[in-house]
């Protein structure tokens, strides 16, 4: 499915022709892409989607977004990172770096 729109979305924007039909063959599958090279194939696939009427209402596209989401989950770091976004910035930096300085502080204190 999604091969096919790349074809398409190739030869009307470039005036290539389809390439050979995709046939997945489990002996050339050597190993799965990682999540970052995979979401990089994606949004190479939506630019060249991207200029036809229609793609963000079929099949294909919502395909596209459930795979984004998936491997986005992947990412390394993903899990461990925080639920939400409470705070960000300067003065959340400059804060956090004063809570740290004052808990070396009283480390070495404890530590004397």
């Amino acid at each position: 499915m999604l091969a096919r729109w790349n074809d398409s979305a190739l030869e009307a924007r470039y005036g290539d022709a389809p390439g050979p039909a995709f046939a997945w063959n489990p002996a050339d599958d050597i190993s799965p892409l990682d999540p970052v090279r995979a979401l990089k194939a994606l949004d190479c696939l939506e630019y060249q989607c991207a200029a036809f009427e229609g793609w963000d209402d079929c099949e294909a596209y919502r395909f596209a977004q459930a795979l984004r989401r998936s491997l986005i989950s992947r990412l390394p770091g993903y899990d461990d990172a925080e639920w939400g976004v409470v705070r960000w910035g300067y003065a959340a930096a400059r804060e956090d770096a004063r809570a740290e300085a004052k808990a070396r502080k009283l480390a070495q204190e404890a530590a004397q």
